[in-house]
């Protein structure tokens, strides 16, 4: 991309100061340059290029759910007012956490989990890709959960995936 723009910069200032031929030079350098870029692309294994993400579609999750913390157990199936009641403990009991995982994420989004870890709030995703499995994990203020686990149990999608860090890698 820097190369088109250098030469189109290239290009305008020739053509400013009446200097045609060159022009053509200017022409068939960005000619070659699209052509090399087509061709490497084109010889490019599948696997060497990065992945395409999915872009997040408002398609209701409609697989199965479970719900876990560590004092109450396993709700397979949870309504959405269990799963606010869970999140909701962690605020009362600081060894509390909660996980919700949906076996079939269309998004590679296995579960989401939450817990108070030095008085700020630790949310971690464990994603799975042809490419490796992770955890990624990332901090938010109390005010940001409900909305990231309302999203997660509706359409099994985190917000800005991206801004998590990876903690471990998963084999």
């Amino acid at each position: 991309m820097a190369q088109i723009i250098i030469l189109i910069i290239v290009a305008i200032i020739l053509a400013f100061n009446g200097m045609y031929y060159p022009l053509i030079g200017v022409g068939v350098l960005f000619a070659v340059s699209v052509l090399i870029v087509f061709i490497v692309d084109l010889f490019t294994p599948a696997d060497k290029k990065p992945p395409k993400k999915k872009r997040f579609k408002k398609i209701p999750y409609e697989g199965t759910r479970s719900l876990e913390n560590n004092f109450d157990g396993v709700i397979s199936n949870p309504s959405w007012e269990q799963v606010e009641k869970y999140i909701n403990k962690i605020f009362e009991d600081k060894e509390e956490y909660v996980i919700l995982s949906l076996p079939q994420s269309e998004y590679g989004m296995k579960y989401i989990q939450a817990a108070i870890v030095d008085n700020v709030i630790s949310v971690q995703v464990g994603l799975y890709t042809e490419s490796g499995n992770r955890l990624v994990e990332k901090r938010f203020a109390k005010s940001s959960l409900m909305p990231l686990f309302t999203k997660y149990y509706k359409y099994g999608y985190v917000d800005l995936i991206e801004e998590f860090y990876t903690i471990q890698r998963i084999s």
